[in-house]
């Protein structure tokens, strides 16, 4: 299971990802593919909406972790021209479905959305960069090493490792994953969307829906069992309401999660209105 960490954003523009690209080249290669794919529709009622988003943001902070300046991403790892394109064309995506502007960023020290795909965890574990960026609070580099050496086993209990840069008013200011995509058996289109989709909101697994990305089983799904060109509906419905929903500063954090349960169920079920 992905933790997405807190660290200010100072720490975040401190050149931290200078060097990585050449040191990470060796890491994979893999292709991308994406075409339509149908799907029986789930059960889909207001009672397991309202479950979902309670489920989704317990426990997480107001601000949800939205990004409220522009996303500058850069890949890194040995991919493919297809692939670099077919995860560019995610951001775009999202950037439709968010308003959020996502650019390739020019240089490393330009991003502020980071991600590297690698099966070498171990490797990764000695460069320093790394260690600055996705080492915890109080951990020793041993421990991190471990940590990241059961990160690259397929029966680990890791296989990513994740942060989200904040600044003194909770405003997510960056995000950094380091992924291994070898260890999933679904088509790689779908595992980084679901990478990406990860670093666009803080967010619990919830299992009220088999086919939401935010299943901690959702790559399994019927929905994933082939190559898919988005989210499904449920997920793009709350992923846009999610970001386009500016009053929650002036609601209770409960009821800022019933007005977005209800805005959601509305867009999805035409028997709604």
């Amino acid at each position: 299971m992905r933790r997405t960490y807190k660290v200010s954003c100072d720490v975040f523009y401190a050149n931290r990802f200078r060097g990585l690209c050449a040191f990470i080249l060796f890491s994979l290669m893999f292709g991308i593919a994406m075409e339509n794919k149908t799907y029986a529709e789930e059960i889909f009622d207001k009672n397991h909406v309202e479950k979902h988003v309670k489920t989704l943001f317990e426990n997480i902070e107001p601000q949800y972790g939205r990004w409220t300046t522009p996303i500058k991403y850069r890949i890194i790892g040995k991919m493919t021209e297809r692939s670099l394109a077919s995860v560019a064309s995610i951001f775009e995506y999202l950037e439709r479905l968010t308003n959020v502007k996502a650019t390739k960023a020019v240089s490393d020290d330009d991003a502020n959305f980071l991600i590297i795909f690698s099966d070498g965890f171990e490797q990764l574990a000695d460069n320093v960069d790394i260690q600055k960026i996705f080492m915890n609070e109080g951990e020793s580099v041993g421990q991190f090493k471990k940590r990241m050496t059961l990160g690259k086993e397929k029966d680990g209990n890791i296989t990513s490792f994740a942060k989200k840069y904040y600044d003194a008013a909770g405003r997510v200011v960056g995000y950094a994953v380091l992924d291994n995509p070898f260890v999933s058996e679904e088509p790689a289109s779908n595992y980084y969307l679901k990478t990406v989709v990860s670093g666009y909101l803080d967010f619990n697994f919830s299992n009220v829906f088999d086919s939401s990305i935010f299943n901690s089983a959702a790559l399994s799904s019927d929905y994933f069992e082939g190559v898919v060109t988005g989210l499904h509906e449920v997920d793009e419905v709350l992923l846009k309401e999610l970001y386009l929903f500016r009053d929650e500063k002036t609601l209770e954090k409960s009821e800022f999660q019933f007005k977005l349960a209800e805005r959601i169920y509305k867009k999805k079920s035409p028997d709604s209105e």
